[in-house]
């Protein structure tokens, strides 16, 4: 554009040099003695051509100057939004946990008081059952008395024939008849009494069946707002993982790789203990097994909620620099040295020279070095077959074997390698595969967005 620009100056100057431009004689006084020095029109359109460029191109450097110190601090700025978006990430997490913590601590103590409860319903029905039993033997002694009665009244009939002549043998049997009859007014007052104590039984047994009801009931809302938040939190992670375009699944750790990472799995154990009330009760029966089967699905829920968040910290979401602007994107391009289209499998972030460079993600170095197309390069595996690659480094920070974690600096931005200038060649591939990391970077932004 600039050989073009002063072409045309050229072919102007030319045709009306004669006219704008003749030839000058400057006349040089020195010494007593005058010389004249002659100025041709083609060093004064030289001289013109010089001066136009000389300001063009100081023009031009100075806006780009401008443009740069703009775009440096913008992403400055979003360096330090990420961060505390990070932080306040994490806050969430920890509370989210302690909520946990305190709703499973009101379901531990419900359950013991239904326990509790159902030990007491146990308890009432013994009593029930022996009340019971009680009435049933007062009804048989009643049944008892009336035969006896009957054969009294018989008897009685008889010895009123005879009384006249055995006076002293139907005094006696009188006094066996009212003592008879005292004993039937006792047992009519205990099986009063032992009907008043069934009634009040199971009004008690009433209550506790309501309270019991009261308590499931609580319970069942407790787990149903835990299931609905885990659910939910669940999703918008999976959300930001689709960004990536993975499999969610394909990116779920293993026990096996959690403990080669050094976590730790969700643990359980221990004996075998039904709490499941007797089966002949079928209102304790389907309580327990509607919370049973309530904390099964939060169960579940939660391990997958683990699992994913622990992911999420092995993922290479966050930006590899501080202050940077993108000069060559992924995919199809020429090549900067042969002008040939070739396939770009990373992207190119360019910025001062000596720039930090930091992990995207926590993972382990599988390469540290040098090599001929890459120059100074880390590479990273994060697990699940997913590395990252930090190429053209001034200086590489990092050695092969180490364990870096989130934003760990592994090197400074150079031009070492086939490279025309200070830049981040920074690549992110899948079991080999190299995918987009800008993928990557904008899912990340959607987790570290302030809230």
């Amino acid at each position: 554009m600039v050989n073009e620009f002063l072409g045309r100056c050229m072919l102007w100057l030319r045709d009306g040099k004669a006219k704008a431009l003749p030839q000058r004689r400057i006349m040089v006084l020195s010494n007593g003695a005058m010389t004249y020095h002659v100025v041709s029109s083609r060093r004064q359109v030289m001289a013109v051509a010089i001066a136009a460029c000389s300001g063009f191109w100081v023009l031009v450097a100075t806006i780009g100057l401008f443009v740069a110190i703009d775009v440096s601090e913008k992403r400055h700025a979003e360096a330090l939004k990420t961060k505390l978006s990070y932080g306040r990430l994490v806050n969430r997490v920890e509370i989210t946990q302690h909520r946990f913590a305190e709703i499973t601590r009101d379901i531990q103590q419900s359950h013991v008081e239904l326990l509790a409860l159902n030990k007491q319903n146990e308890q009432l029905r013994t009593t029930l059952e022996t009340v019971e039993s009680k009435l049933h033997q007062t009804e048989n002694e009643k049944q008892r008395f009336h035969a006896l009665s009957s054969a009294m009244r018989n008897q009685f009939s008889l010895l009123q024939d005879h009384a006249r002549r055995f006076s002293d043998s139907n005094l006696v049997l009188l006094g066996e008849l009212d003592e008879v009859q005292r004993n039937a007014a006792d047992l009519a007052r205990e099986r009063n009494i032992a009907l008043e104590d069934l009634a009040d039984t199971r009004e008690q047994l009433t209550l506790a069946e309501q309270r019991i009801d009261h308590l499931n009931a609580a319970k069942s809302y407790a787990l149903n707002r835990m299931s609905d938040y885990t659910v939910s939190t669940i999703e918008e992670i999976e959300s930001v993982l689709a960004m990536t375009e993975i499999p969610v699944d394909r990116l779920l750790f293993s026990d096996e790789e959690l403990l080669a990472k050094g976590l730790t799995p969700p643990a359980v154990g221990g004996p075998f203990i039904s709490d499941l009330p007797d089966r002949d009760d079928p209102v304790f029966q389907n309580a327990a097994l509607t919370v049973n089967t309530a904390l099964n699905s939060l169960d579940d829920s939660l391990n997958r909620l683990t699992r994913l968040q622990l992911s999420l910290k092995h993922l290479p979401l966050a930006t590899p620099l501080d202050n940077y602007y993108l000069s060559s994107r992924f995919g199809r391009r020429k090549d900067p040295f042969n002008g040939r289209w070739a396939m770009h499998k990373g992207v190119d972030m360019a910025g001062p020279k000596k720039t930090p460079i930091y992990s995207s993600a926590t993972g382990r170095v599988i390469r540290a070095g040098k090599t001929a197309e890459y120059g100074n390069m880390v590479e990273l595996d994060h697990g699940n077959g997913i590395t990252s690659l930090y190429a053209h480094l001034y200086r590489v920070s990092v050695k092969k074997g180490d364990e870096v974690g989130y934003r760990d600096r592994v090197g400074l931005m150079g031009s070492t390698g086939r490279s025309t200038g200070n830049h981040l060649h920074y690549e992110i591939r899948i079991d080999g595969k190299a995918v987009d990391p800008m993928n990557f970077i904008e899912a990340g932004r959607h987790v570290f967005k302030e809230k």
